[in-house]
Formats: C-alpha cells, structure tokens, sequence
C-alpha cells in the first residue's frame, strides 16, 4: 500500500489518506458526511510544496478497470487550479512514481 510505502520511505512527510475506499454501513456513511467528508476527495494527500505547487493528491485506481468518478474529476479540477498537483495513479508502481517524482523537486 501507498501509505506503508511513505511512512517506510519517507516518514519526514507529512501527509493523510481518506477514507473513500472504505467499505461502510449507510449510517456510518451518514456519520462520515456529517463529520465533513465530500464525495471525490483523493485518497492521498501530501502536505508538501514541491516547485511551484503547494501540494500532491494521488487518487489511487486499479491498474486495469480503474474509472474516476465525476466527483474525483471535479476534485481534481478544483486542486489544480489552487495550485497543486492532482493526479490519478493506475496501481501501486505508479503511485509510488509520481510521488517519487514529486518529492524529488526541488521546493
């Protein structure tokens, strides 16, 4: 998983998943909405500026069959134009590229 991978590799970073994937009961999907979780919200985000973005969303999707939904795709949107980098990765080597990739500019 992702956030095994960045708490092994870089624990300096600060960051936070979501919940989106998560199975749940209606009510306790009720209870996440109250509590503020949005619909879309990308399942990593990095808490750190890197070249000219505040910030990195990874939205996790399976290598094959993995589709964004409206809501991610508005999420994405909205990021970008705030001035982060808001990406979509299709697996694991993915992810794990574009974070690399990411952390490895100079801020």
């Amino acid at each position: 998983m992702l956030t095994e991978y960045l708490d092994t590799n870089h624990p300096e970073v600060l960051w936070t998943a979501s919940a989106g994937g998560a199975r749940t009961s209606i009510a306790e999907a009720k209870r996440l909405k109250a509590s503020g979780c949005k619909a879309g919200f990308p399942d990593v985000f990095i808490y750190e500026p890197r070249g000219s973005f505040h910030g990195l969303s990874i939205e996790m999707k399976k290598e094959k069959g993995g589709r964004v939904s409206p809501a991610q795709k508005k999420w994405k949107e909205d990021l970008s134009v705030r001035g982060y980098k808001a990406t979509v990765a299709k697996g694991f080597d993915s992810a794990v590229e574009i974070l690399e990739d990411y952390l490895s500019t100079i801020v």
